[in-house]
């Protein structure tokens, strides 16, 4: 999985990173396919999540990350491989 996360934006998301903007624009890829690299540029692929929203004043000021499984009485491993932050 990869998401980027980009403030700034402007009301369409179609801008970002220009100071006056105020939107944020957050892409996820579920499955970002054989690219392990973070600084490389999108996937080919669309983003399964694509939200541009308005967020509040302290919506950006912290990252919080969740990992969730669903067994249904079966046991499963869970493996996290090549898990990195990066910004552009």
């Amino acid at each position: 999985m990869r998401s980027d996360v980009n403030s700034q934006c402007n009301g369409a998301c179609g801008v970002c990173g220009i100071a006056r903007n105020i939107y944020a624009y957050v892409k996820a890829w579920l499955d970002y396919g054989t690219d392990n690299d973070m600084h490389s540029n999108d996937s080919a692929a669309p983003p399964q999540v694509n939200n541009c929203f308005l967020p509040d004043a302290a919506a950006l000021s912290n990252v919080n990350f969740g990992f969730d499984k669903v067994s249904w009485n079966s046991p499963q491993i869970v493996t996290i491989l090549t898990f990195g932050m990066g910004s552009n």
